[in-house]
């Protein structure tokens, strides 16, 4: 998700656009990643890589304030908004509830809503989330199958697939060291 998120900020930046990260972190998500995992050493590991997320993030994405109630995201300003990739749609991540964020419903109506790959994993949306699909200016998603299952909700809301986003920029020098990659003649496998 954060390489993804790099990728279509990258992208956006690099056509001009003044993008950043929204950085919404409900109270589920928190509970959800900084929870203790089982044992002292896994726990150590998680917590080892919770800190090269964040220091990624940090350096390499430019990000709003931390948001962690739904309510104050009405507080950002933006003509265009765009929500998607990593199964944003997906109540099993988001804590068996539908988050309103993730389908920007706090944006106001002047403001264009775009979903970008956007995805639900295996999750199936119903009737109950048209209402906030229809709020969006364009939807794009990853799967045909979320394109399908959008359709059977409502045939007027114009969906397509999309291009996965960390396939929109071509590189990364900024962010990948290429110090392990051998320089001899190597196979894969």
């Amino acid at each position: 998700a954060i390489v993804q998120t790099y990728a279509l900020i990258k992208h956006l930046r690099d056509l001009g656009h003044d993008a950043k990260l929204i950085n919404y972190q409900p109270l589920y998500f928190i509970r959800q990643v900084y929870r203790p995992a089982f044992g002292i050493v896994k726990t150590y590991q998680k917590i080892k890589k919770i800190v090269k997320f964040n220091d990624f993030r940090n350096k390499y994405i430019p990000q709003t304030k931390r948001h962690i109630n739904y309510s104050t995201l009405k507080s950002i300003k933006a003509d265009y908004f765009i929500c998607g990739s990593d199964q944003i749609w997906n109540k099993g991540v988001t804590d068996n509830k539908i988050d309103e964020a993730f389908f920007l419903n706090f944006v106001s109506d002047s403001s264009t809503r775009i979903a970008y790959a956007a995805s639900a994993g295996h999750f199936q949306l119903d009737n109950t989330y048209n209402y906030l699909l229809e709020k969006f200016d364009f939807i794009g998603v990853r799967e045909t199958s979320l394109m399908d299952n959008i359709n059977l909700i409502n045939k007027d809301i114009k969906v397509q697939t999309v291009l996965d986003p960390c396939l929109l920029i071509e590189d990364y020098d900024d962010v990948i060291s290429l110090r392990r990659v051998p320089e001899n003649e190597f196979v894969l496998s």
